[in-house]
């Protein structure tokens, strides 16, 4: 009897904890869900951070300038010589105070012509003036001492250019563009990078022409004796400097910046300055 007793007791306690575990197996379940993370919200969170960034828009670059080289005296019959193959141009403009000079560049004197398209092209010349202005001889302009046109020679290089000289084809008749030159130890003629002068002129008689053949050891052809003799010019000039080009309109400019005052070093008084472009 005590066991029978005692085995009833001990069911009644199985079936009521089966009853607790049946009850109590949801929230165990939920609870155990719960401490898992979500594979679907993983899976998202994944997707976002792997995703791809957005396309950098290309941009075209602009292509650089052509670097110029700095000329010397080493280098400039190479760079002359491919600037002048590059650019076939022979008109230039000279807008001054006094009005508008325009010039033809001589294709026979090629490393000149060359340079002078080349600081025009580079600006070197703009808001420069006329330094040296002597009537019955010529206008010189191109150049000054001022601090910022040695900034800007730093830059284009210190050269001179070999002479072109043609005495009997471009000589120093009215009108004609020259470059200037130094005298001392500069047995070649070699020319001026920057300095040019437009000859004003005046007369000789044939004296004066047989002489300067002497001294300059040259020889004047007929024509050329002649428009000496009658129209005038820079006769004394020939075989000393390359002429590169000839004024084609604006004499009378010439004659105007000619006759200005000017002080005991032959600078005007008042400043005429310029501009130069390449028209054609």
């Amino acid at each position: 009897m005590h066991n029978n007793q005692n085995l009833k007791t001990k069911t009644m306690r199985s079936r009521t904890i089966q009853l607790i575990l049946f009850f109590l197996m949801p929230f165990i379940m939920m609870a155990a869900c719960g401490d898992q993370p979500d594979k679907k919200d993983k899976t998202e969170k994944t997707k976002v951070t792997q995703k791809a960034k957005p396309k950098k828009k290309l941009v075209s670059k602009k292509p650089k300038k052509k670097k110029f080289p700095k000329l010397s005296n080493d280098n400039v019959v190479k760079v002359l010589s491919e600037y002048g193959e590059n650019h076939p141009q022979n008109i230039v403009l000279l807008k001054t105070t006094k009005g508008d000079i325009k010039i033809r560049l001589y294709d026979g004197t090629p490393l000149h012509r060359a340079n002078f398209l080349m600081l025009t092209n580079r600006d070197f010349y703009d808001e420069t003036v006329f330094y040296r202005v002597e009537q019955n001889f010529i206008v010189q302009g191109g150049d000054s001492d001022a601090y910022e046109r040695r900034t800007i020679k730093r830059k284009v290089g210190y050269y001179s250019i070999p002479e072109e000289m043609q005495p009997n084809r471009y000589y120093h008749k009215p009108g004609a563009v020259s470059m200037a030159r130094d005298y001392e130890d500069n047995p070649d003629k070699r020319s001026s990078s920057y300095d040019f002068f437009i000859v004003h002129g005046t007369t000789y008689n044939d004296y004066d022409l047989d002489e300067i053949e002497k001294s300059n050891n040259i020889k004047f052809t007929k024509a050329q004796r002649k428009l000496y003799t009658t129209t005038g010019g820079a006769a004394h000039l020939d075989g000393q400097h390359t002429v590169f080009g000839q004024v084609i309109d604006g004499m009378e400019v010439i004659d105007s910046i000619a006759a200005v005052e000017v002080d005991g070093k032959s600078w005007p008084k008042k400043d005429i300055s310029m501009t130069v472009h390449v028209i054609k």
